[in-house]
């Protein structure tokens, strides 16, 4: 039938239809393969070392360089730093103490951060009060007075300055929960973060926890700044950073216990010694009975 007879021309087709042989790679997967890629990778290399040697001339070196003290001249400066230099050498002298009453360097709870910023500005020292309640301040001195008992026990890096009658003890934000739950009320502190949002900027990080006890008897540490008057801020401000130290009272100090001692106006000089003009002056103490020490 007709039927049977196209079945076998199809089957007939099928069998007489040789295999088909494999293709070979084509020539434009085989450049890329052996040319286009590795010139890409190359070309990539090429251009990754340009930049980090740009990078590395053009910031990394020069910011090293601008670390080198070298020799200082005749004055005490470093003659590789002046190309940074941006301010002057201010002498003070009496008449650049800001005040004389601890009153004005209050932050009170009704500042903004600008009015705080002000103040900072001014006097270079603002005063807060309850940073800690008294049961955390309370019980963070006893967790201290643990620490200086075993300070012969503690490895090294936990301890920054230690005599006879001086103790700073580093503190990590996870040694202990007291520790936390301080460093929580210093960082809910409205008071205190408007203050150092309008000083430093939005969103202030601590970047240092460190401890300072003053033995009974101690000798007091004179009027000093914490940076060195030749190597700081104020004259380079392209190089250094300005530094804000915050002192949390753990107890209620008097003048005559040995409170931190502010001369208000000097974060602006870069005498080598402030210390007679300070003393003479009405330089004061930040104690809890508002007492000069004079």
């Amino acid at each position: 039938s007709s039927s049977s007879i196209k079945n076998a021309d199809s089957s007939s087709s099928s069998s007489s239809e040789k295999p088909r042989k494999k293709s070979a790679p084509s020539l434009s997967v085989l450049r890329s393969i052996l040319v286009d890629v590795p010139l890409t990778v190359l070309f990539t290399l090429l251009v990754l070392a340009a930049l980090i040697r740009h990078c590395y001339r053009g910031y990394v070196t020069t910011i090293v360089n601008s670390l080198r003290r070298g020799d200082t001249d005749n004055y005490g400066f470093y003659p590789e730093f002046n190309r940074d230099f941006t301010y002057y050498n201010r002498q003070c002298g009496p008449e650049d103490i800001t005040t004389r009453d601890a009153n004005d360097l209050m932050v009170h709870d009704d500042y903004t951060g600008a009015q705080a910023a002000d103040a900072m500005m001014k006097h270079g020292a603002v005063v807060l009060k309850d940073i800690l309640d008294q049961d955390t301040a309370l019980e963070l001195r006893r967790y201290l007075e643990g620490r200086h008992d075993i300070r012969d026990e503690l490895p090294w890096h936990e301890k920054f300055y230690v005599e006879e009658d001086r103790l700073a003890l580093g503190l990590g934000a996870n040694d202990h929960p007291i520790i936390s739950e301080a460093l929580r009320q210093v960082g809910t502190h409205s008071t205190l973060r408007r203050a150092l949002e309008g000083i430093v900027g939005p969103d202030p990080a601590v970047v240092e926890i460190s401890t300072m006890t003053s033995m009974n008897g101690a000798d007091d540490q004179g009027i000093h700044t914490d940076t060195d008057y030749f190597g700081a801020s104020n004259l380079y401000g392209r190089t250094f950073l300005h530094s804000y130290t915050m002192f949390v009272a753990l107890q209620d100090t008097t003048a005559l216990m040995g409170a931190t001692t502010l001369c208000p106006g000097t974060h602006w000089c870069l005498n080598e010694d402030m210390e007679e003009i300070c003393l003479d002056n009405g330089a004061f103490e930040a104690s809890s009975n508002g007492r000069t020490g004079k």
